[in-house]
């Protein structure tokens, strides 16, 4: 599996996780910006980066700090670290925080 499959198969894991949960979800074509998935319901919108835990740089989450979203929305960084088990990175108050999914 090459590593564009791997970050795929990562972004549907998220994406089943987001509709387990109630939430309509989606995946951005090709994942060239610099969100993966798009995941929503009638109260909140929440833009996500995906990857394996650790690929991801500082540049990434700059990107996403400086990406304009509407107001209201989340923007989210998720690492999976394997078995089922994420790492999620949340935007709030022009700070990143951590905690384990």
């Amino acid at each position: 599996m090459n590593q564009y499959q791997r970050g795929r198969a990562v972004e549907y894991l998220l994406i089943h996780k987001c509709r387990r949960a109630g939430y309509s979800a989606m995946r951005s074509a090709g994942s060239k910006g610099v969100f993966d998935v798009h995941y929503w319901n009638a109260t909140e919108s929440h833009y996500a980066q995906c990857a394996l835990a650790g690929v991801k740089t500082k540049k990434d989450f700059e990107a996403m700090r400086n990406t304009p979203v509407p107001p209201k929305a989340q923007r989210e960084m998720w690492e999976y670290q394997g078995r089922g088990k994420w790492k999620l990175t949340l935007f709030q108050r022009g700070k990143w925080k951590v905690t384990l999914v």
